[in-house]
């Protein structure tokens, strides 16, 4: 089975560093612009014995809904929103992101990941903000770009996600 996946940072939530370990296939990059990049990789994952190839199209530097491209979102099955745990206007930006994705691409599951689980002692993003994700029915996951922890449990949790068709 092959699904497109689509990596979206809330404003500067850096996740490029944790997706290069990630990747099985070298990706493909094209710049619109200095503030405007899309990578497009491959990865093979295995879900409960299930294979899955997710297509991934990171879009970096997307700052709200009004800069991400529509066509970059219709049919994707499934959505990373990545914020920065250390700056809350990220994760602002992310929940807006994802109401835009799912006017596009309504099926379509996300897991929210909140990046720098590095440096929790400087996040603005608190404990009551994840359970208030939690409540509100997201997948959160803590990851680090900088050490790579969380990031494989992130896609995991998206792609089995994606396979029950759920979020």
């Amino acid at each position: 089975m092959k699904e497109t996946t689509v990596v979206i940072g809330g404003g500067p939530a850096r996740h490029e560093v944790a997706l290069a370990d990630y990747l099985d296939e070298a990706a493909e990059a094209s710049a619109a612009s200095e503030s405007y990049a899309w990578i497009k990789s491959l990865r093979h994952v295995q879900v409960d014995g299930q294979p899955l190839t997710c297509v991934l199209w990171d879009l970096a530097g997307e700052d709200g809904p009004h800069d991400i491209r529509k066509s970059y979102l219709a049919g994707a099955a499934g959505f990373l929103l990545v914020a920065d745990g250390t700056r809350r206007d990220t994760l602002t930006s992310a929940l807006a992101i994802h109401e835009a994705v799912k006017r596009v691409s309504p099926p379509a599951v996300s897991v929210m990941a909140l990046n720098k689980s590095d440096l929790a002692g400087e996040w603005d993003i608190g404990p009551n903000d994840e359970s208030e994700l939690s409540r509100s029915g997201w997948s959160v996951i803590r990851t680090s770009a900088k050490t790579g922890a969380g990031v494989e449990d992130a896609f995991q949790v998206l792609a089995r996600a994606m396979l029950n068709g759920r979020r």
